[in-house]
């Protein structure tokens, strides 16, 4: 799942993943990602900003993980121009896999890709 308010981002990564063989779900915010995770069973995970309207994507994270349901341990890696520590920690107390820079390199998706698809062989 690709979760950004900016359109132009998520149809970049949207065509990478695309690109690679895979499906993807969008979502505008952190609100309309909860919907959409609430109701699909099959995302394997969130590449998500962190800055956004209606829920920002660390809200999202935590209110994923709050809930006792099957999806709590779902996979988010944040995409964001955001380089707070604050953040950063708080992301990581949140169980985030991992944190990529805005700008971003097509290579970059396809590397988180990659690492993806080894761990869930694992």
């Amino acid at each position: 799942m690709v979760i950004d308010d900016s359109e132009t981002v998520r149809i970049k990564i949207t065509q990478i993943i695309k690109d690679k063989g895979h499906e993807v779900i969008e979502a505008e915010n952190g609100q309309i990602a909860l919907d959409i995770i609430t109701k699909t069973l099959d995302i394997d995970f969130c590449i998500c900003d962190i800055n956004m309207p209606e829920m920002d994507g660390l809200t999202l994270v935590e209110e994923v993980r709050r809930r006792d349901w099957d999806k709590k341990n779902l996979v988010f890696v944040m995409c964001t121009t955001e380089t707070s520590a604050g953040h950063k920690m708080k992301a990581k107390e949140l169980g985030v896999r991992g944190w990529l820079h805005k700008p971003f390199k097509n290579a970059q998706i396809e590397q988180l890709l990659e690492f993806m698809a080894k761990e869930s062989n694992s």
